[in-house]
């Protein structure tokens, strides 16, 4: 462990109270002008009573992207939550606690079945969705937007994909969400939940192939080398719980956003099709889905003059990233036209890039052209109720009304 340390004045990022309602930005802009590179304390939790040993804060944009690219140096085989975990937990997480070489091997097989033709093939699915979701909306006037739309549409697509029966759907998104909240004991044991599901159906599929991705996997090898049923199992619920709670976040706090910027909203229904390409780059920036992952240091390294020792934990913070003003001009104004927009909201770039970022672009383009212009006039009713997550940018409520017709 590291003997330069000192308690930063921002000491507070492990503490919940401070990710209670949306008011973060503050306390990151101030540690990106003076402490990129901070010590952070680990209080005592439920899964750690005695509290942890601590973790560098990494909060700018181009430290985060160093440590994301150099996995040699910062590595993931111990785990991405900040929480030391056991083995036989942090690895229940598959491709996102790995390193080279198990990594690479999983990433080449699961990549050969998340193709753009795939997802191309997938757009008229996408759309009908979108349309049905819509539909109800009209004819209740007023609604939850996360229950009706981000709880239902990403979840209904992935799990398609996947070859879930649409009757246990439900029952994988309630999964989903106690896999991200808090207490940890809880969504370990949802995690495995999902897990034996995946598992079972991979044995199903292996039986009984169909043409879903589940199916797929099954099937792919490189070099000779398949993936085992529990490894299957393991990826379906990773993908599961990115693929509904990403896309989600990202929609959930889009509309949140346009409403805030009524003149960003305007100029993208101006020319919707135009405009999408930034603007839903510029709703992953704005929504940064996953608010941090961790790395450990597997060699003695520094970074910004900051000695770092092998063992140490470093805690890349996105969504500071994200609002960067050294990279990104008026960060905290959206800007549906913002190019470049090198935000790093699916990772920072290197060998854990996620996989399914396409997807998630291609659903948010599809439901936000049909929900905007059915609804061009949309409002917020109530205000929205943010979750207390440090992990996971997490929005519990976005009530809404269809607002006046054209």
């Amino acid at each position: 462990m590291s003997d330069l340390r000192s308690t930063d004045p921002a000491d507070v990022l492990n503490r919940p109270e401070f990710w209670e309602g949306n008011r973060q930005d503050q306390v990151f802009r101030k540690m990106r002008q003076s402490s990129p590179v901070s010590w952070q304390s680990e209080p005592a939790t439920e899964w750690e009573p005695k509290g942890g040993p601590g973790f560098w804060s990494v909060v700018t944009h181009e430290l985060v992207t160093e440590v994301s690219r150099n996995p040699e140096i910062f590595g993931s085989r111990y785990g991405t939550e900040i929480i030391d975990q056991a083995p036989e937990i942090y690895q229940l997480a598959g491709m996102l606690n790995m390193d080279a070489p198990e990594h690479t091997r999983l990433r080449a097989i699961v990549s050969r079945v998340f193709t753009p033709r795939r997802i191309n093939a997938m757009m008229h699915d996408i759309q009908q969705r979108a349309q049905k979701i819509i539909d109800k909306m009209t004819a209740m006037g007023e609604f939850d937007f996360v229950t009706e739309v981000a709880d239902t549409f990403p979840a209904g697509i992935v799990a398609e994909v996947m070859g879930v029966a649409p009757s246990d759907v439900p029952a994988l998104v309630e999964l989903t969400k106690q896999i991200l909240s808090p207490p940890p004991e809880l969504a370990h044991r949802a995690n495995l939940e999902m897990i034996e599901y995946g598992t079972d159906l991979a044995l199903k599929r292996a039986a009984q192939p169909t043409d879903d991705l589940l199916s797929l996997l099954v099937k792919a090898e490189v070099e000779g080398q398949k993936l085992s049923p529990r490894e299957i199992g393991v990826f379906f619920a990773l993908l599961l719980t990115a693929g509904i709670e990403t896309t989600g976040t990202a929609l959930n706090h889009g509309v949140v956003a346009l409403h805030q910027f009524p003149d960003q909203r305007a100029k993208w229904l101006s020319d919707y099709d135009k405009l999408a390409p930034a603007a839903i780059e510029e709703m992953f920036r704005w929504a940064s889905p996953v608010r941090r992952f961790r790395r450990t240091a597997l060699v003695d390294t520094e970074l910004a003059g900051t000695p770092i020792t092998a063992g140490d934990k470093v805690v890349m913070w996105y969504m500071s990233a994200n609002r960067d003003e050294t990279v990104f001009d008026n960060p905290h104004v959206l800007d549906v036209t913002r190019s470049p927009n090198p935000h790093l909201a699916f990772g920072g770039g290197g060998h854990h890039f996620c996989l399914g970022a396409n997807l998630a672009r291609a659903e948010a383009t599809v439901f936000l052209r049909t929900f905007l212009h059915a609804f061009p006039h949309y409002e917020l009713t109530a205000d929205v109720d943010y979750a207390t997550n440090d992990a996971f940018n997490v929005v519990a409520s976005v009530p809404c009304s269809t607002g006046r017709t054209r």
